[in-house]
């Protein structure tokens, strides 16, 4: 059924004319103009990641802009219906956000096949059990959830960006890729420490990353964040050589030991698998 999909959109993609006057376009494009959607998208971000909503100040401040460019840029977004301002004067996001990636997860049909196999796997192992697509290289968390067996839970909010040397997903990802490129995106020694477990040099890191290619998972026990283990596999459809999405089970240590969270290794790269089948191309 992939493989049908699959032939169906290759008809469907724009021609060689097309393309080459898209790429015209975009050379030719107004270099502020540009800059002006980058900021604002970087806007969004740093409000998603606001819990108590941010100041005009504090948005200049984190975009290294003056405070006139902040100030168009939220005026814009709360025109748009992208941001709202609290009695405060702080600005914060509205659900119109959080309705786009909805509406995107509805259309790649990804809330359809992939999360109930999500949802089924936490009630399984009692934990959080989160999904991960690949975007330009890196994993973008998309859907988690929790088991309801255990009254102590993690938060299932999870970071915008995730450091690949520590966190179980970004040890996948470093996988696929050979030891070179590995060395290349991790930068220098020593490595951040997030925690007293983190892998803070390159030889450790390679050894690491060998042990996940041959065993197919990853995982992180208290290297990210104290107290909490990870264990991640890839979801590798068939024909693709690197992967499309990531699945990962987290569990507080104090309840689940290390040793114990790697006893799911089967199960989830198991789940990896019926996720890959079932992937929309």
């Amino acid at each position: 059924m992939a493989r049908g999909v699959a032939g169906s959109r290759r008809k469907a993609e724009p021609t060689t004319d097309v393309s080459d006057r898209e790429v015209a376009a975009s050379n030719g494009a107004d270099t502020d103009y540009l800059a002006a959607v980058d900021r604002a998208m970087r806007t969004l971000e740093m409000l998603a990641d606001a819990a108590e909503g941010l100041s005009t100040s504090e948005v200049a401040r984190n975009l290294d802009v003056n405070k006139q460019i902040a100030v168009r840029i939220l005026v814009t977004l709360l025109q748009s219906g992208y941001v709202f301002q609290t009695p405060d004067q702080l600005y914060k996001l509205t659900y119109k956000v959080g309705n786009l990636g909805y509406r995107q997860q509805s259309t790649a049909r990804l809330t359809d096949q992939c999360v109930p196999m999500i949802r089924a796997l936490a009630e399984e192992t009692g934990e959080l059990v989160r999904l991960a697509v690949i975007e330009a290289g890196q994993p973008v968390w998309l859907h988690a959830a929790s088991g309801r067996i255990h009254r102590l839970r993690l938060d299932p909010v999870w970071p915008a960006e995730v450091q690949p040397h520590v966190h179980a997903v970004g040890k996948v990802m470093l996988s696929t890729l050979t030891d070179a490129e590995i060395a290349d995106r991790i930068g220098p020694e020593p490595f951040r420490q997030e925690t007293p477990q983190s892998i803070t040099t390159l030889a450790r890191l390679l050894e690491e990353i060998r042990l996940v290619r041959d065993r197919g998972f990853a995982t992180s026990c208290e290297e990210a964040e104290p107290g909490v283990g990870a264990i991640a596999a890839p979801i590798i459809p068939g024909h693709v050589k690197r992967p499309v999405g990531i699945v990962s089970i987290a569990a507080p240590t104090a309840r689940v030991s290390c040793a114990a969270l790697e006893g799911w290794s089967a199960r989830l790269i198991e789940i990896a698998h019926q996720l890959a089948d079932v992937w929309p191309l």
